[in-house]
């Protein structure tokens, strides 16, 4: 059995004779693979757990920017558990493509300065959402001031800015530079979203001389206002809870005890 896998590896290996097979069997004899455009590939599928799965022979067909792979399973006898196998190989090879693809940012660098339309704004506030710093300088360089209606509805929804559609015609622009549909000032909406947080926040009595005066104790009512506003900061900002703990001038410490408090353990 060793010796005719290695002979069957060794001839198919060559490209002319692993083209002319798959353009036989796939394709009815039509010369649809060419055997100058395959490549060697890792025949190597890493599988959960440390396992290793080796394919026979595989190849990589270069289809104009994209790659299609190309595989073959050497078997001398039928085994009706082949396509069983071949599927593990298929979805460790999937695996693997998926842990590359999470190994890289969402956010990927450069990317939005390569767009040529609004685009860029909207991919620069997806990529501020967990940095209150980043969205503060997007909000100070102005380079939301004037966003045309379709991405400024876009951000808004996908940034979790809340009522801003109920209120569209707040943040609307006089005299914008966009023509159709008109535009959107994002910078208010942005501003506004932080201020109204931490302004909340104080009107309520939460700020730092609640988290001073967390020895004396703090009420009930208090206590779950402390919470919601820190829980919609993090919900609407996407901001942990240090974050938003810091924006509404109050402690993690602070917040913690509010907490205790609501579920009656102080």
């Amino acid at each position: 059995m060793a010796k005719e896998d290695d002979a069957a590896y060794e001839y198919f290996s060559d490209p002319k004779y692993f083209a002319d097979l798959f353009n036989a069997k796939c394709f009815d004899g039509m010369q649809v693979v060419d055997y100058r455009d395959l490549e060697e590939a890792d025949g190597r599928s890493p599988m959960p757990g440390g396992v290793t799965l080796f394919r026979d022979i595989k190849k990589r067909l270069k289809n104009g920017t994209q790659f299609i792979i190309m595989a073959i399973e050497n078997q001398a006898n039928v085994d009706y558990e082949i396509p069983y196998r071949i599927m593990q190989y298929d979805c460790a090879e999937y695996g693997k493509q998926i842990r590359q693809i999470h190994e890289k940012k969402a956010d990927e660098p450069g990317l939005a300065e390569r767009c040529k339309t609004s685009l860029k704004h909207l991919l620069h506030v997806l990529g501020a959402r967990r940095d209150k710093e980043k969205m503060r300088q997007l909000v100070q360089e102005k380079s939301l001031c004037d966003v045309d209606a379709a991405t400024g509805k876009a951000i808004a929804v996908l940034a979790d800015i809340p009522n801003f559609l109920e209120h569209d015609e707040r943040y609307r622009n006089v005299d914008g530079e966009q023509e159709e549909g008109g535009s959107y000032n994002m910078c208010i909406a942005i501003r506004e979203l932080m201020e109204e947080a931490r302004e909340d926040g104080i009107s309520q009595g939460i700020s730092q001389g609640i988290s001073q005066g967390i020895s004396q104790g703090i009420s009930q009512g208090t206590s779950q206002t402390l919470v919601k506003n820190i829980e919609n900061l993090i919900n609407n900002m996407k901001l942990d809870v240090a974050g938003a703990c810091h924006a509404l001038g109050t402690t993690v410490d602070a917040y913690e005890h509010a907490r205790q408090v609501i579920r009656g353990k102080r």
